[in-house]
């Protein structure tokens, strides 16, 4: 979940150990609208570390996802 500050384009990647892009979403967001992102790893992706970055402007954050 995250807020903008400003009306502006938002990338989330979602990678496995390795570094590949296993999911990539990009999305339009308005100024203090606050966002969710639910990562469906029903489909894709099996129990594991994977890290989610999201880039808003020039900012980018890392966070680790833990599956089991």
């Amino acid at each position: 979940e995250f807020t903008s500050p400003n009306d502006t384009k938002v990338n989330i990647l979602v990678y496995d150990v390795t570094g590949r892009v296993v999911e990539e979403n990009a999305s339009n967001t308005s100024a203090g609208v606050t966002s969710k992102y639910t990562v469906n790893a029903s489909n894709k992706l099996n129990s594991g570390i994977y890290f989610i970055t999201l880039i808003i402007d020039n900012n980018k954050i890392t966070k680790k996802l833990i599956i089991e």
